[in-house]
């Protein structure tokens, strides 16, 4: 507990058993396992969704996919599929989604889940997951592309077959470095 020497775990324990018990599903479950865990402050002790490497949880939305990254604390896409480049061009930033904007839903509903000791990767790691969920799940997404356009989107979490992207993905391989 060296990287949080003012938590009282018995307490947070205390705190979060009828949290964990008035969750509804198991995805509320490990969410509010991964909230607790995450007052850890420690990136080696981490809760994951069941399946989480076997693609349960997905960040596509259809026709649509976006990689987003933390640069310069906003929520800027990096990669998108060629399809869509002209309608989200890389470098637009991702302004309010569901309502909120981009920091307000972090604070709320990602940050919290995520567990390291450092600011600037909280904020990394929390920015890659923004838009992680159960496929059918709904986000209503304000962007402004890099000409100052503002667009709004409504996205929903989908498989995708498409597999070009803008910057293409490359092979990263087992011993490439």
């Amino acid at each position: 507990f060296d990287n949080v020497p003012k938590l009282n775990w018995d307490s947070a324990y205390m705190a979060f058993v009828p949290k964990v018990l008035a969750t509804n599903s198991d995805f509320e479950y490990f969410t509010c396992l991964m909230k607790f865990c995450a007052l850890l402050k420690d990136a080696h002790t981490r809760v994951f969704y069941p399946g989480y490497n076997a693609k349960m949880i997905y960040r596509t939305f259809g026709k649509i996919q976006l990689y987003v990254e933390n640069i310069e604390n906003k929520a800027i896409v990096v990669r998108t599929n060629v399809s869509k480049n002209s309608e989200i061009p890389i470098g637009s930033e991702i302004m309010e989604v569901n309502g909120q904007s981009t920091q307000t839903f972090l604070e709320n509903n990602v940050i919290p889940t995520v567990s390291a000791s450092i600011d600037d990767v909280i904020r990394d790691w929390a920015v890659r997951a923004m838009f992680w969920g159960f496929p059918g799940t709904k986000y209503e997404v304000k962007i402004q592309t890099p000409k100052g356009d503002k667009k709004t989107l409504s996205l929903i979490l989908n498989t995708s077959d498409e597999k070009e992207f803008i910057p293409p993905l490359q092979d990263q391989g087992l011993f490439n470095f």
